[in-house]
């Protein structure tokens, strides 16, 4: 989506601190929340989460309770939230440069 198209820019970036440049739309996952791999000005990535039903917004901000709770090292970095009662955004580290098996190796086990 090019990003004068995406109607979260002004959000994302106040919340964010920096500018998007690019929102790519992840069409995968088990909830029908908007997923985005946002890139901005300083060459920083987030994976981005946006509300879009009354149940996904609920979903989400349980998640940013959880985020803001837990820390783990396979847990994703919360680096941001965002919720205006509607639409709440929540962003995470982004991991889409990572290693996802399968396939498994001996390595992995």
């Amino acid at each position: 989506m090019g990003i004068n198209e995406h109607p979260r820019t002004e959000r994302l970036a106040k919340l964010m601190g920096r500018r998007p440049v690019s929102w790519l739309r992840i069409d995968r996952g088990y909830i029908p929340a908007e997923r985005s791999v946002v890139r901005f000005d300083d060459g920083s990535s987030a994976f981005a989460k946006i509300g879009t039903t009354l149940d996904t917004s609920e979903w989400l901000r349980f998640k940013h309770r959880m985020y803001s709770q837990t820390t783990a090292s396979w847990l994703p970095k919360l680096l941001g939230w965002d919720d205006d009662g509607d639409t709440p955004i929540l962003a995470l580290e982004d991991l889409s440069g990572a290693h996802w098996p399968p396939p498994w190796g001996r390595h992995h086990i």
